[in-house]
């Protein structure tokens, strides 16, 4: 769901939306790291409209990855703003910015019939949807629930809440499928049920905290590591307030082929107000250590049809409980697929998706049947161990000489590198387009051992990386 209006008002505000879960317990140091990487997803925001936007940001974009945005999509009438100070809470700083705000209202002012377009329902995001209301500004928000929903948002988009729903609703529809599992107390608790329950039976367990985002808060363990396995999780979770926030959730183990790691996949949907659902993108995610985020593939070939349709019945079923709820806006439901070919739900994203930046891509390149004409390929984490100093110019450099050198690859974009390159430990992120998923995949990983060699680093690094 993006503009359909004169432009759009784009808020890049991942970090606000992480923080509200954040409670008293979670120290400056550890909300400082969860929002420099909220922060560094902000390059993103720069392909959600599609066209004419003004985009907050919590940092200061990179001007050439502006300007390649700009030119991938064929319009100078992309602006990017950054107002004062270094809190989560995006929202609160543009209102606590007097030349900032002063321009958004202008900007709101000038636009015929704005969108707003964010990651997420915050309560800040709600106070300041109010506060332009009182001003008689009136602002579109497609893909953003009204802020009565905001309890649907703070509920559902924690792993316990989603949990009570998947059991809910598969009580009455048979095609949707929810790992035997508990919902516990807390950390200990889960621990003494996922070792009596599951892994003394012979099971893998997937033990899952409140809240957390991109894998983070998950561990697996598996009955071949005991009794290591639970100790690892207890002394990991020490480091982690997400364990001791909220219930925990337990859950037996979905394998794959050969007991290993089961595929996993994404389905991006909407709920209209008319509490219609549109699928939007089914895509194949890209796992990292068996449970991390790290992109996805979308389009032609990335979903078997026979698996695309079971995908799209569970979301519709989904996307209706959530319409009775009041809920309208964007969400996504994740699943893994057994040996068998059997979908299983995981969790619920109550937002924008991960991937929505490549559905925006995907649909700029092959047009309104791009599911079908061509298919993207993105990687938001590829690390450059190793590797210092590294500018986006030379960056860029290297994407430029591969795809000239390689007819496969139908166009490749940076999509993330603003703040994620003055790291330690540097990555960026991409968007490889190509005919079909396959030949995507094959040449992202072209691409991927062309970077490395072309920065001198070891190329035997990327044999860990996160696979489709």
């Amino acid at each position: 769901m993006t503009s359909s209006g004169g432009g759009s008002l784009v808020l890049a505000n991942h970090a606000e939306y992480n923080a509200q879960c954040m409670q008293t317990r979670f120290d400056t140091n550890e909300v400082k790291v969860w929002y420099e990487g909220g922060a560094e997803l902000g390059d993103h925001a720069l392909f959600w409209a599609r066209g004419e936007a003004l985009v907050i940001v919590s940092e200061e974009i990179h001007p050439r990855l502006l300007e390649d945005v700009r030119r991938f999509f064929g319009t100078k009438a992309i602006d990017t703003v950054r107002p004062e100070g270094d809190a989560a809470s995006l929202s609160d700083r543009v209102g606590g910015d007097r030349a900032v705000s002063e321009q958004v209202r202008r900007w709101l002012r000038t636009v015929d019939r704005p969108d707003l377009l964010a990651w997420g329902l915050t309560p800040p995001l709600a106070a300041f949807l109010r506060a332009r209301a009182q001003e008689g500004v009136e602002v579109r928000t497609p893909g953003i629930p009204a802020i009565d929903a905001l309890w649907v948002v703070q509920s559902l988009d924690s792993k316990p809440g989603f949990r009570l729903l998947a059991e809910e609703l598969s009580r009455t529809h048979t095609e949707i499928h929810v790992p035997e599992g508990f919902i516990l107390p807390d950390l200990d608790v889960a621990l003494s049920a996922a070792e009596d329950h599951f892994l003394r039976a012979g099971q893998s367990v997937v033990i899952k905290a409140a809240r957390g985002t991109g894998g983070y808060s998950t561990m697996i363990a598996t009955p071949f590591e005991q009794p290591a396995a639970l100790r690892r999780i207890r002394a990991l979770a020490r480091f982690d307030n997400f364990w001791r926030v909220g219930s925990v959730v337990v859950e037996r183990f979905v394998a794959g082929p050969d007991g290993a790691t089961p595929t996993a996949y994404t389905v991006d949907a909407s709920v209209g107000a008319d509490g219609s659902v549109l699928v939007e993108c089914l895509g194949r995610m890209l796992i990292k250590a068996g449970k991390r985020y790290d992109g996805a593939v979308i389009g032609k070939g990335a979903v078997e049809p026979e698996l695309a349709t079971q995908l799209r019945q569970v979301t519709d079923v989904f996307g209706r409980a959530l319409a009775e709820r009041g809920f309208t806006g964007l969400f996504d439901v994740d699943f893994v697929v057994d040996a068998e070919g059997r979908a299983w739900v995981c969790e619920m994203n109550v937002r924008r998706a991960s991937p929505s930046h490549l559905v925006a891509i995907a649909h700029q390149a092959f047009g309104l049947s791009w599911a079908t004409d061509g298919a993207v390929f993105g990687r938001d984490y590829l690390y450059l161990r190793g590797s210092l100093q590294l500018t986006y110019d030379d960056l860029r450099r290297i994407a430029d000489d591969f795809r000239h050198q390689s007819p496969n690859t139908v166009d490749l974009l940076i999509t993330q590198a603003s703040r994620s390159l003055k790291r330690r430990s540097p990555y960026f992120g991409y968007a490889l387009l190509g005919a079909d998923s396959w030949i995507c995949a094959e040449e992202a990983a072209r691409f991927e051992k062309f970077v490395y060699s072309s920065l001198g680093l070891n190329i035997a690094v990327l044999d860990n990386r996160a696979r489709v």
